[in-house]
Order: structure tokens, then C-alpha cells, then sequence
């Protein structure tokens, strides 16, 4: 059995800070940033219209060249060093991404995910009053962010502009949609039918390291949030400010326990869709995250090599299998939060990670 501990709600109120707005392109040799500024928007002007204005801009450009031959222990070891120079809080910095694959069709009767739908949630990121890092593939969405996150002040956003060739994710399409095409293989759409998909989730884990490497968080503590993880909370006209558990575990990654774990085979979590915690939220201290991410790549390297994937839940789930264990041992352990009958907690167990970082004090 995995070893993990397990958490309630701990409530309490949100607190306000301020936001910057940088737009980022990547090149081939070292990582080129062209970084837009925000100009805050005169106070005295129509208020009412500037969440929908795009900001003026002021482009500056510089690059930033990272070792090649630098080790996992390596830049660890520089991730701590850098941490331990920031304010001692539980301050977040909060990770997101949008990949358009167009409709996506879920199963268990979810119904069907369009673009125009992932665009309604990401309204809620207007109102994350964290330091906020954004991953897309698509000016449009770009776009989104610029206008939702014009209301803070220029250093609590970054947003990236990438090429999704260019992501290891997605690098693997091939290998995945091979899998998918062989005979017989579990259809749960549409993680075991749109091998983009599955790219897309893998995506979260290297996308969440590179943010760690390069330095872009300002904060002890870094968090992955889905898109549609405060869907519940769209429209509300609320602020929004994420912390960190006040019990979570700085050896550990904290998430949402959606069912209790059960000893199986890897091929059975996938066939049976097969889920132990929700994906859509982690959270934990930069260095720690850094290491589970690539606790997540090698797993993900081990079942393509064994002809299995699926998404990220069911790969999170096969890591920490008794019988996986054999071949695989994760560094990193799992700190579990499910809501209990005393939190008055209403919304959904995948989700709940998040509302703990929402209440915490």
C-alpha cells in the first residue's frame, strides 16, 4: 500500500494581493522570452470596461540560457537554494494551461467539453488574486487571460505562448494513439481514445517543472489548477486567493481523494478507468514537486514501454501499485484530502484540494 495521510477542510478567510502580465515565446537554443508589461489602468477611468479592455503594452526581450548537463540533484538542489530565500508563508504560486483540442466527449455522462466552455471557466482566473503562470497553444486564449488578468498589477501573471510539438507531451502522440489503436484495447473516451488528450495531461507535469527550473514562481509553495477546477465558482463576482494547507506535509504532494485506494493490476486501473485521486489539482513545496513530476515522467516512460496509458489519474494511480512497485519506486508520496461529514464542504471530492487552498487561513 502507498503510504499517505489523510486531511479535512480547515476553513477560514481569503486574503487580497496584487498581479503582472508577461507573454512569453520560446525558441529552439536556451528559452527567449518577449515579456509584455501591463500598464495599470487609470483609476479614474471607466471602471466597468477595463476587465475587458486589452492593456497597453510595453515589449522588452531577454534570454535566459539553462544547462543542458545540469542533473535532476543539480537543479534541485538550486530550487531549494532559491526557495529558501523567499518570505516564509504559504503563499502559491498557481500553474494552469489550455491545450484547444477541440469537443471533448466524457465519458460516465459528463457530456461534451467544448472550447467555448473551457473559455466560460477561465473567467474564474479574473478572479485568482495569486501569482498565476499560463500555458497556451492559441492566440485566443492568450488573448482571454490578457483581458481577464488586466485588473492586477504587472507582477502576478506570466502567460506562455507554445508550440505544442515543441512540449515532450505531445511528443509522444504517436506512441500513445499506437496503443490505442491495438486490438481490443479499453475505450473509455476520451482517455484511452484521443491520444492528444493524454498528452495534454502528461503536459501538466512537465510544464510545472519547467516553471520550477527557470525560477518563475515567487513563492514557497507551487500548485497545478485545472481549468475547470472552480467552475463552480464562475459569475460569483467574489476574489479568489490561494495558500497552502496549513497541515500539509513539505515532504509530501498534497491532492483530492476521489475514492480509496484498492490493490490491482496496471492494466486493470486502465481497463476499469480506474481512479484514486483527481488530477485536476497538487500542490506542494517547489522542490518536492519537481521531484514527483519526475517521479510522473518515468512512470509514464515505463507503461508506454509495457504498451499501457491512459491519463494522469490512472497513471498517478498505477505509480503507487504494490505490483508496480517492482519495477518502479517513486521518491515522492502522496498527501490525501477528501472532504469529511463536519466541513459542510457541497461541491465535488475531485475538486476539494482546491476549496482547502481556498479556505485556508
Amino acid at each position: 500500500m502507498p503510504r499517505f495521510s489523510f486531511c479535512g477542510l480547515v476553513s477560514g478567510r481569503m486574503r487580497r494581493h496584487a498581479c503582472l502580465l508577461g507573454l512569453f515565446l520560446l525558441s529552439a537554443c536556451g528559452v527567449l522570452y518577449t515579456i509584455y508589461h501591463v500598464k495599470p489602468q487609470d483609476s479614474h477611468s471607466q471602471q466597468g470596461a477595463a476587465l475587458f479592455q486589452v492593456p497597453q503594452l510595453i515589449s522588452t526581450t531577454k534570454t535566459v540560457t539553462l544547462s543542458a548537463n545540469a542533473t535532476e540533484s543539480d537543479v534541485i538542489n538550486n530550487v531549494r537554494s532559491y526557495t529558501s530565500g523567499l518570505p516564509k508563508t504559504n503563499e502559491v504560486t498557481v500553474v494552469t494551461a489550455y491545450f484547444n483540442l477541440g469537443q471533448l466527449d466524457k465519458a460516465g455522462g459528463e457530456g461534451r467539453y467544448t472550447p467555448n466552455l473551457y473559455k466560460k471557466w477561465m473567467t474564474i482566473f479574473g478572479d485568482l488574486d495569486n501569482r498565476l503562470i499560463v500555458f497556451a497553444d492559441a492566440q485566443d486564449t492568450v488573448d482571454l487571460f490578457k483581458r481577464i488578468r488586466a485588473r492586477y498589477p504587472p507582477e502576478r501573471t506570466t502567460i506562455f505562448l507554445v508550440k505544442r510539438q515543441e512540449l515532450w507531451a505531445f511528443r509522444l502522440e504517436k506512441e500513445i494513439a499506437a496503443i490505442y489503436s491495438q486490438p481490443n484495447y479499453p475505450k473509455h473516451p476520451p482517455n484511452t481514445i484521443n491520444p492528444l488528450y493524454s498528452c495534454a495531461m502528461h503536459a501538466k507535469f512537465e510544464l510545472v517543472q519547467r516553471v520550477i527550473r527557470e525560477r518563475l514562481y515567487t513563492t514557497p509553495f507551487i500548485a497545478w489548477l485545472d481549468i475547470g477546477l472552480f467552475r463552480g465558482e464562475v459569475g460569483k463576482n467574489q476574489t479568489i486567493h490561494l495558500t497552502a494547507p496549513t497541515d500539509l506535509d513539505r515532504t509530501k504532494v498534497g491532492y483530492s481523494e476521489v475514492n480509496k485506494f484498492e490493490s490491482m493490476s496496471a492494466r486493470d486501473v486502465i481497463a476499469r478507468n480506474k481512479v484514486w485521486v483527481g488530477g485536476a489539482s497538487f500542490v506542494g513545496t517547489p522542490d518536492v514537486v519537481y521531484e514527483y513530476c519526475s517521479d510522473y515522467r518515468r512512470a509514464v516512460r515505463l507503461l508506454l514501454d509495457m504498451k499501457l496509458m491512459s491519463t494522469d489519474q490512472q497513471v498517478i494511480y498505477i505509480m503507487y501499485l504494490p505490483a508496480f512497485l517492482i519495477k518502479f519506486q517513486p521518491k515522492v508520496q502522496l498527501q490525501l484530502y477528501r472532504p469529511g461529514w463536519f466541513d459542510g464542504f457541497q461541491g465535488s471530492d475531485w475538486f476539494f484540494i482546491g476549496y482547502v487552498m481556498k479556505d485556508t487561513p
